[in-house]
């Protein structure tokens, strides 16, 4: 589950909707990457994160994404 994204989601009134449209994924494929069951590419993690949550850090927002960046 990426809290962080959630949350910023929640702050900044960003919906699943508005990440598909920037992304051109299907809202379900929004809801799977967000819960955790897929991951977000890194093209898509920086879309969303220049889109919508410029003042972030994409290792704020995707703690977990840069965990298996790490691990790879």
């Amino acid at each position: 589950m990426r809290k962080n994204l959630l949350k910023e989601m929640i702050d900044f009134n960003v919906s699943e909707e508005d990440l598909s449209v920037t992304t051109g994924l299907t809202r379900k494929t929004i809801k799977n990457k967000i819960s955790g069951k897929y991951d977000f590419s890194l093209s898509e993690v920086i879309l969303i994160k220049d889109t919508h949550f410029p003042g972030k850090e994409i290792e704020y927002l995707f703690h977990d994404f840069e965990d298996k960046l790490k691990a790879s």
